[in-house]
């Protein structure tokens, strides 16, 4: 009973402290915030179409011409010493 428990908890992202449920919360990064919203200017000042944040730390979608593109900003962790 207790690893079903665990189990579904795992899933949706939160943690069971003293038998309650928690939600997780994600720190922001403004960095990336930046970087994206950058790229999305570039984009359509060069005249690509249907420039879209999709998430507004991490995806950009846009069409070139019947084509769907997607970019995806991946941040590296600190190389360990």
């Amino acid at each position: 009973e207790k690893e079903k428990d665990a189990k579904k908890y795992v899933r949706t992202g939160t943690r069971q402290t003293n038998g309650q449920p928690t939600e997780r919360k994600r720190k922001e990064n403004p960095t990336k915030a930046t970087v994206i919203s950058e790229i999305a200017r570039f984009l359509t000042e060069n005249g690509y179409d249907s420039v879209e944040i999709t998430n507004k730390e991490r995806q950009i979608a846009l069409k070139v011409g019947e084509n769907a593109f997607e970019l995806t900003l991946v941040q590296k962790r600190q190389p360990k010493k």
